[in-house]
Parts: structure tokens; sequence; C-alpha cells
């Protein structure tokens, strides 16, 4: 999966009519070698509509990729407001 809005949005819009799911797993997705085409702040920052009205996700993993000071700060900010997430 490459880090980008485009690819953000698809899958926080998938979160918001998740109610089966309970882990997730996007760790490792930055792409050393095409730095050029990432967008790992748009990603977080797509992602966090999904995160943020998503009521059954337990256990998020976003380690190992370039998100950035924005994007963590908009993966904080939908924390906040997710009540299920656990790890």
């Amino acid at each position: 999966m490459l880090l980008n809005k485009e690819s953000g949005k698809a899958l926080a819009d998938a979160l918001k009519e998740n109610s089966v799911l309970k882990e997730l797993d996007v760790s490792s997705n930055y792409e050393h070698y095409d730095s050029s085409s990432q967008d790992g702040a748009g990603f977080a920052q797509e992602l966090t509509v999904g995160l943020s009205t998503n009521g059954a996700l337990a256990k998020l993993d976003v380690s190992d990729n370039m998100f950035g000071a924005p994007g963590f700060k908009h993966l904080a900010e939908a924390l906040k407001n997710n009540k299920t997430l656990a790890e």
C-alpha cells in the first residue's frame, strides 16, 4: 500500500462501515525506494476520519511509517475520540 491521501481515504471509508474487524496492521508501508509518491501525513489525516468513528477496532499497528509530525498529530486527535482502540 502506498502512503497517500487516496489510500488513507479508502481505508477510512472501510473503517467507518466496519463493525467486525478487531485488528488492523498497516505497519511498514513506507517505500524507501520511491518516497516521491508518498504522503504519510495525508494518509494519516484521511485515516483519522475512519478511526474517529469506528466502534469495533481494538488494535491498530501503524509502526514504521513516515507520517511525520503532522501525521502523528492527526492520529493523536482521532484517538482522543475513539473509545475501542486499546493498542
